[in-house]
């Protein structure tokens, strides 16, 4: 792979953390703060995290009222709390499956397809969710995640090509 080629040549050590393991257009978000000062960067995700964890708080129980009781414990859940520790992005996909389900309800399943999407940054925590979708009568919601996700996959095709392809799927096996 040319990455691993070029890391090599520098005679450093190459570390499994040189490589991005996630689909290309995930990086786009990322390409706003890229010139920051990593100690900005980590703040950002951190406060990031930490509001998110509050808002989630705020919103699960108003949008799932059965879990009015549970803010308390919502606070101290290990996967968020994992996501601010690691800057993991739990609690921005937790929100938007979270919240499809709410568009989903109020009648609008094309936008809740197309929300989950997003989610995509993370394929192995999303897949099941559309399929589910699908055979619980819902298949708009799961025509509009694939329409959702053929796009994301073009946009990722755009930025990296096709030797980009095969270099990432090398690094994932």
């Amino acid at each position: 792979a040319p990455l691993a080629e070029a890391l090599a040549a520098t005679g450093k050590p190459i570390s499994p953390f040189h490589f991005y393991n996630r689909p290309a257009f995930g990086a786009l978000p990322w390409a706003a703060i890229s010139n920051l000062p990593y100690a900005t960067v980590e703040k950002l995700v951190i406060y990031g995290n930490l509001l998110g964890i509050l808002l989630l708080t705020w919103k699960l129980p108003v949008w799932f009222p059965s879990l009015r009781s549970l803010r308390p414990w919502l606070l101290c859940y290990p996967p968020f709390i994992w996501s601010v520790q690691f800057g993991q992005d739990t609690i921005f996909i937790t929100w938007a499956i979270a919240y499809s389900i709410v568009l989903m309800r109020k009648g609008s399943e094309r936008s809740a397809g197309l929300l989950l999407t997003l989610c995509l940054i993370k394929p192995h925590l999303i897949w099941l969710i559309p399929v589910a979708f699908f055979f619980c009568k819902r298949r708009t919601v799961a025509y509009w995640f694939l329409i959702g996700s053929l796009f994301l996959a073009v946009v990722s095709f755009l930025l990296i090509g096709p030797s980009g392809v095969m270099e990432w799927r090398a690094l994932l096996s």
